[in-house]
């Protein structure tokens, strides 16, 4: 999981920063530069104000940046169920790649440990709230990116496959045959309504036990 972490800047304004150099999609609805300069002088408000439109726009930039001021509480009350969301969304982008990878990989972990995320947040997690059906459905994505995606990050798909073992290890069988079903359904270039409604994928699929 390491070969994910490293490299990554250490504070939130590399982050943003990092994003706006590395990312080729234009802008929409905001401006992404005011936004990275207002990180960069510590009026996360201010960034947050300009990247919220736009991640509602669909600007993967702006959504992978709300993203992470929302898991850390910058300019917004930190709120990890929206940084979440936010990263769901950004799944939904089909140029794939080490950013969108990333995003689906707190995905997973999150769902699997039931609230924790990848370093030092991974013990935030409550047994009672883990879900392991959405998790091996997010490391699904993963392990399969090469079918769905037009990037593929290599460490990722075997990140994928280990946590798709290891979550398939408390699932039943027919659970695991409907996730699949559903996978073979979902496309990354699909719309989603809201962020909210895409934390509910996949649907159709029940639990054996309940």
């Amino acid at each position: 999981m390491n070969k994910l972490k490293q490299g990554l800047p250490r504070c939130v304004a590399g982050v943003l920063v990092a994003v706006a150099l590395a990312a080729p999609w234009p802008a929409a609805h905001g401006d992404f530069e005011t936004a990275t300069v207002a990180i960069e002088q510590g009026d996360f408000e201010t960034a947050f104000s300009e990247l919220e439109p736009m991640a509602a726009a669909g600007d993967p930039r702006a959504q992978d940046a709300i993203a992470t001021l929302y898991l850390r509480g910058l300019g917004v009350e930190r709120d990890v169920r929206a940084g979440m969301s936010w990263y769901c969304m950004l799944a939904h982008h089909s140029q794939g790649g080490r950013g969108i990878m990333q995003a689906v990989w707190y995905l997973a972990e999150w769902f699997r440990t039931g609230g924790g995320m990848p370093g030092k947040h991974y013990n935030d997690g409550n047994r009672a709230n883990e879900d392991p059906i959405r998790a091996y459905f997010w490391f699904s994505v993963m392990a399969g990116q090469k079918a769905l995606y037009e990037t593929v990050h290599e460490d990722s798909v075997r990140l994928g496959k280990i946590g798709r073992t290891a979550v398939g290890s408390v699932l039943y069988e027919e659970e695991k045959a409907d996730i699949g079903e559903a996978l073979s359904h979902w496309q990354p270039s699909r719309p989603v309504p809201s962020p909210d409604e895409c934390l509910e994928l996949p649907k159709g699929v029940t639990p054996v036990n309940q």
